[in-house]
């Protein structure tokens, strides 16, 4: 959830990545942020706390103390680095609903008030369908919060962003990579 270059902050999103060697796949598992449970240091709180209290350390003690687990490892992405990301692979398109364009567009502007920028900048103009996403769109696309099912949609549309990337990511050059 860091908007700036620096410092620890909440966890906008949480994903368990894991190898199946049994079926050469990769598996997410995504961590509810509204999550309660005991924070080491600080008491019962919201897992998404665990970040901001003492960063990536505290965030893996957390996760591996209340769901008996071993991780040694993280990747931090900020949003300008995720934006950076679909970015540098010339965007990624998703389905989306009407009403998710109407949802996505009210994050992005939120985004250019928090930033400074004209609040209009980098809207989706399609009403809905397969869109294609610059980085600040599929920012606002992974971070709509209140429109269908709560976290659990909001969770879907992260994975068809991520999905998205991969698949992206995959079809370009070796020496782009």
């Amino acid at each position: 959830d860091r908007r700036g270059s620096s410092g620890y902050s909440r966890s906008d999103t949480m994903l368990i990545a894991s190898v199946d060697k049994n079926n050469n796949k990769l598996k997410l598992t995504s961590l509810m942020r509204d999550l309660c449970l005991p924070i080491p240091g600080v008491g019962e709180n919201r897992i998404n706390k665990a970040n901001s209290s003492g960063g990536p350390g505290l965030l893996i003690d957390t996760i591996n103390q209340n769901f008996s687990m071993d991780l040694t490892e993280y990747v931090l992405v900020d949003f300008n680095m995720f934006e950076d990301i679909v970015d540098a692979l010339g965007g990624v398109t998703v389905e989306m609903s009407h009403g998710e364009v109407q949802e996505c567009n009210d994050c992005i502007a939120g985004l250019n008030v928090q930033r400074g920028a004209d609040r209009n900048s980098g809207l989706i103009t399609a009403s809905s369908g397969k869109i294609k996403l610059t980085g600040k769109q599929a920012l606002g696309y992974c971070r709509i919060r209140k429109f269908g099912n709560g976290d659990f949609s909001r969770t879907s549309r992260q994975f068809k962003v991520l999905q998205a990337i991969y698949d992206k990511f995959m079809q370009v050059g070796v020496g782009q990579k």
